[in-house]
Protein backbone atom coordinates (compact mmCIF):
# COMPACT_ATOMS: atom_id res chain seq x y z
CA UNK A 1 0.00 0.00 0.00
CA UNK A 2 2.82 2.38 0.82
CA UNK A 3 0.85 4.69 3.12
CA UNK A 4 0.57 2.29 6.04
CA UNK A 5 1.62 -1.25 6.99
CA UNK A 6 -1.00 -3.92 7.59
CA UNK A 7 -1.06 -7.48 8.90
CA UNK A 8 -3.94 -9.57 7.56
CA UNK A 9 -5.30 -12.65 9.38
CA UNK A 10 -6.74 -15.16 6.95
CA UNK A 11 -8.30 -17.15 9.80
CA UNK A 12 -10.37 -14.13 10.89
CA UNK A 13 -11.00 -12.70 7.39
CA UNK A 14 -9.75 -9.32 8.53
CA UNK A 15 -6.75 -7.30 9.67
CA UNK A 16 -4.77 -7.95 12.85
CA UNK A 17 -3.14 -4.52 12.98
CA UNK A 18 -2.24 -1.45 10.95
CA UNK A 19 0.74 0.84 11.56
CA UNK A 20 1.13 4.38 10.26
CA UNK A 21 2.97 7.66 10.78
CA UNK A 22 1.36 11.04 11.36
CA UNK A 23 3.07 14.41 11.45
CA UNK A 24 2.27 18.05 11.91
CA UNK A 25 2.63 18.75 8.19
CA UNK A 26 0.26 15.89 7.39
CA UNK A 27 -2.34 17.17 9.86
CA UNK A 28 -2.08 20.66 8.40
CA UNK A 29 -2.68 19.10 4.98
CA UNK A 30 -5.76 17.25 6.32
CA UNK A 31 -7.36 20.58 7.18
CA UNK A 32 -6.18 22.33 4.02
CA UNK A 33 -7.54 19.64 1.70
CA UNK A 34 -10.80 18.90 3.56
CA UNK A 35 -11.34 15.63 1.68
CA UNK A 36 -14.80 14.04 1.99
CA UNK A 37 -15.29 10.47 3.18
CA UNK A 38 -15.79 7.71 0.64
CA UNK A 39 -17.51 4.94 2.67
CA UNK A 40 -17.21 2.34 -0.10
CA UNK A 41 -14.68 -0.39 0.68
CA UNK A 42 -12.95 -2.26 -2.12
CA UNK A 43 -11.15 -5.59 -2.05
CA UNK A 44 -7.45 -5.19 -1.37
CA UNK A 45 -5.25 -6.27 -4.31
CA UNK A 46 -2.28 -6.60 -1.96
CA UNK A 47 -4.08 -9.22 0.08
CA UNK A 48 -5.15 -11.06 -3.05
CA UNK A 49 -1.57 -11.05 -4.35
CA UNK A 50 -0.44 -12.47 -1.01
CA UNK A 51 -2.62 -15.52 -1.52
CA UNK A 52 -5.48 -14.53 0.80
CA UNK A 53 -9.02 -13.66 -0.13
CA UNK A 54 -10.59 -10.53 1.34
CA UNK A 55 -14.29 -9.76 1.68
CA UNK A 56 -15.92 -7.16 -0.51
CA UNK A 57 -18.10 -4.25 0.54
CA UNK A 58 -21.29 -6.27 0.20
CA UNK A 59 -20.05 -8.91 2.61
CA UNK A 60 -20.46 -6.33 5.37
CA UNK A 61 -24.10 -5.68 4.46
CA UNK A 62 -26.23 -5.99 7.57
CA UNK A 63 -23.63 -4.85 10.07
CA UNK A 64 -25.83 -1.89 11.00
CA UNK A 65 -28.75 -4.19 11.85
CA UNK A 66 -26.45 -5.93 14.33
CA UNK A 67 -25.30 -2.67 15.88
CA UNK A 68 -21.91 -2.93 14.21
CA UNK A 69 -19.96 -0.67 11.84
CA UNK A 70 -17.13 -1.00 9.35
CA UNK A 71 -14.28 0.16 11.55
CA UNK A 72 -11.02 1.37 9.98
CA UNK A 73 -7.74 0.37 11.58
CA UNK A 74 -5.77 2.95 9.56
CA UNK A 75 -8.31 5.79 9.88
CA UNK A 76 -9.70 7.72 6.94
CA UNK A 77 -9.52 11.16 8.58
CA UNK A 78 -5.94 10.87 9.78
CA UNK A 79 -4.84 9.62 6.36
CA UNK A 80 -6.66 12.31 4.39
CA UNK A 81 -3.48 14.37 4.11
CA UNK A 82 -3.29 12.95 0.58
CA UNK A 83 -6.13 11.72 -1.67
CA UNK A 84 -4.32 8.49 -2.48
CA UNK A 85 -3.49 7.87 1.19
CA UNK A 86 -7.11 8.30 2.19
CA UNK A 87 -8.27 6.13 -0.71
CA UNK A 88 -5.92 3.37 0.47
CA UNK A 89 -7.83 3.12 3.76
CA UNK A 90 -11.05 2.13 1.95
CA UNK A 91 -10.22 -1.53 1.48
CA UNK A 92 -11.90 -4.36 3.35
CA UNK A 93 -8.50 -5.64 4.53
CA UNK A 94 -8.35 -2.47 6.70
CA UNK A 95 -11.79 -3.03 8.25
CA UNK A 96 -13.10 -4.91 11.28
CA UNK A 97 -16.67 -5.24 12.56
CA UNK A 98 -16.71 -2.66 15.36
CA UNK A 99 -19.49 -1.81 17.79
CA UNK A 100 -21.33 1.05 16.10
CA UNK A 101 -21.72 3.34 19.11
CA UNK A 102 -18.13 2.78 20.15
CA UNK A 103 -16.87 3.42 16.60
CA UNK A 104 -18.62 6.76 16.29
CA UNK A 105 -18.23 7.75 19.93
CA UNK A 106 -15.30 6.92 22.20
CA UNK A 107 -13.10 5.50 19.43
CA UNK A 108 -13.65 8.56 17.22
CA UNK A 109 -12.67 10.76 20.17
CA UNK A 110 -9.47 8.81 20.68
CA UNK A 111 -8.61 9.14 16.99
CA UNK A 112 -9.24 12.88 17.21
CA UNK A 113 -6.83 13.09 20.12
CA UNK A 114 -4.17 11.15 18.20
CA UNK A 115 -4.43 13.72 15.40
CA UNK A 116 -4.05 16.46 18.01
CA UNK A 117 -0.91 14.83 19.39
CA UNK A 118 0.55 14.59 15.87
CA UNK A 119 -0.14 18.29 15.42
CA UNK A 120 1.28 19.49 18.73
CA UNK A 121 4.17 17.03 19.11
CA UNK A 122 5.24 17.12 15.46
CA UNK A 123 5.35 13.39 14.78
CA UNK A 124 3.72 10.22 16.13
CA UNK A 125 3.81 6.56 15.16
CA UNK A 126 0.61 4.60 15.66
CA UNK A 127 -0.29 0.91 15.75
CA UNK A 128 -3.99 0.05 15.81
CA UNK A 129 -5.11 -3.54 16.17
CA UNK A 130 -7.60 -6.08 17.42
CA UNK A 131 -7.69 -9.06 19.76
CA UNK A 132 -9.86 -12.11 19.19
CA UNK A 133 -10.64 -13.60 22.58
CA UNK A 134 -13.33 -15.73 24.18
CA UNK A 135 -16.92 -14.55 24.27
CA UNK A 136 -16.92 -13.01 20.80
CA UNK A 137 -20.14 -12.13 19.02
CA UNK A 138 -21.18 -14.49 16.21
CA UNK A 139 -19.17 -13.85 13.01
CA UNK A 140 -20.50 -12.25 9.87
CA UNK A 141 -21.28 -15.04 7.39
CA UNK A 142 -19.18 -14.96 4.25
CA UNK A 143 -20.18 -17.34 1.49
CA UNK A 144 -16.87 -17.06 -0.39
CA UNK A 145 -14.50 -17.70 2.48
CA UNK A 146 -13.91 -17.88 6.21
CA UNK A 147 -16.61 -16.09 8.20
CA UNK A 148 -15.65 -12.57 9.25
CA UNK A 149 -14.88 -12.67 12.96
CA UNK A 150 -15.94 -9.89 15.31
CA UNK A 151 -12.97 -8.94 17.54
CA UNK A 152 -13.49 -8.86 21.28
CA UNK A 153 -11.08 -5.96 21.91
CA UNK A 154 -9.41 -3.13 20.01
CA UNK A 155 -6.24 -1.27 20.88
CA UNK A 156 -4.12 1.67 19.86
CA UNK A 157 -0.47 2.36 20.66
CA UNK A 158 1.05 5.79 20.08
CA UNK A 159 4.75 6.65 20.22
CA UNK A 160 6.51 9.97 19.73
CA UNK A 161 10.26 10.57 19.68
CA UNK A 162 9.61 14.17 20.72
CA UNK A 163 10.79 15.45 24.08
CA UNK A 164 12.97 12.42 24.77
CA UNK A 165 10.38 9.92 23.57
CA UNK A 166 7.28 8.47 25.18
CA UNK A 167 4.60 5.94 24.37
CA UNK A 168 1.11 5.00 25.54
CA UNK A 169 -1.38 2.24 24.83
CA UNK A 170 -5.17 2.05 24.96
CA UNK A 171 -7.20 -1.16 25.17
CA UNK A 172 -10.99 -1.39 25.06
CA UNK A 173 -13.66 -4.02 24.73
CA UNK A 174 -15.40 -3.92 21.36
CA UNK A 175 -18.62 -2.79 23.01
CA UNK A 176 -20.51 0.33 23.98
CA UNK A 177 -18.84 2.70 26.44
CA UNK A 178 -19.19 6.35 27.45
CA UNK A 179 -17.67 8.72 24.92
CA UNK A 180 -15.82 10.76 27.53
CA UNK A 181 -12.22 11.68 28.21
CA UNK A 182 -12.51 9.93 31.58
CA UNK A 183 -13.56 6.67 29.89
CA UNK A 184 -10.63 6.93 27.49
CA UNK A 185 -8.21 7.51 30.36
CA UNK A 186 -9.57 4.36 32.03
CA UNK A 187 -8.39 2.40 28.97
CA UNK A 188 -4.80 3.70 29.20
CA UNK A 189 -2.10 1.17 30.02
CA UNK A 190 1.59 0.60 29.53
CA UNK A 191 2.83 -0.76 26.22
CA UNK A 192 4.19 -3.82 28.04
CA UNK A 193 0.73 -4.71 29.32
CA UNK A 194 -0.80 -4.20 25.88
CA UNK A 195 1.84 -6.39 24.24
CA UNK A 196 1.15 -9.15 26.75
CA UNK A 197 -2.58 -8.99 25.97
CA UNK A 198 -2.09 -8.84 22.19
CA UNK A 199 0.85 -11.25 21.94
CA UNK A 200 2.69 -8.77 19.75
CA UNK A 201 5.87 -6.68 19.85
CA UNK A 202 4.60 -3.30 18.66
CA UNK A 203 8.00 -1.56 18.75
CA UNK A 204 10.40 -4.06 17.15
CA UNK A 205 12.68 -1.42 15.60
CA UNK A 206 13.62 0.33 18.85
CA UNK A 207 16.85 -0.54 20.61
CA UNK A 208 16.56 -2.89 23.58
CA UNK A 209 17.20 -0.26 26.25
CA UNK A 210 14.96 2.30 24.60
CA UNK A 211 12.14 -0.19 24.09
CA UNK A 212 12.40 -1.35 27.71
CA UNK A 213 12.17 2.22 29.01
CA UNK A 214 9.24 3.22 26.81
CA UNK A 215 7.27 -0.01 27.02
CA UNK A 216 7.54 -0.47 30.78
CA UNK A 217 6.66 3.12 31.67
CA UNK A 218 3.24 3.39 33.35
CA UNK A 219 0.60 5.21 31.33
CA UNK A 220 0.69 8.89 32.30
CA UNK A 221 -2.44 10.89 31.45
CA UNK A 222 -0.51 14.13 31.97
CA UNK A 223 1.85 13.21 29.12
CA UNK A 224 -1.07 12.41 26.79
CA UNK A 225 -3.79 15.01 27.49
CA UNK A 226 -7.22 13.97 26.24
CA UNK A 227 -9.75 16.49 24.95
CA UNK A 228 -13.46 15.71 25.13
CA UNK A 229 -14.25 16.18 21.44
CA UNK A 230 -13.62 13.95 18.42
CA UNK A 231 -12.94 16.78 15.97
CA UNK A 232 -9.58 18.51 15.93
CA UNK A 233 -8.43 21.07 13.41
CA UNK A 234 -4.66 21.34 13.05
CA UNK A 235 -4.14 24.91 11.94
CA UNK A 236 -1.12 27.14 12.20
CA UNK A 237 -3.04 29.29 14.64
CA UNK A 238 -3.38 26.27 16.97
CA UNK A 239 0.37 25.69 17.11
CA UNK A 240 3.33 27.08 18.90
CA UNK A 241 6.26 27.48 16.52
CA UNK A 242 8.07 24.15 16.85
CA UNK A 243 10.24 22.45 14.25
CA UNK A 244 8.90 19.13 12.95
Amino acid sequence: MGFYALAYAREHAGPSWAAYHLSRSKMLAVEALGLPRDDYFREDPGVETGGCDSPNHGDYTGVGARGLARGHLAPSKAMSWDPDAQDATYVTANVVPQHGGFNSGAWAKLEGNVRAWACTLGTVYVVTGVIHGPGAEPPLPWDDGTDIDVPTQVYKVTYTPAQGGRAVAFLFDNAGMPATAAALRAGMLSVDRLEAAAGLDVMPDLSGSQAKRLESAPADPRAWPLAAGSTFACTRDSLAARPE
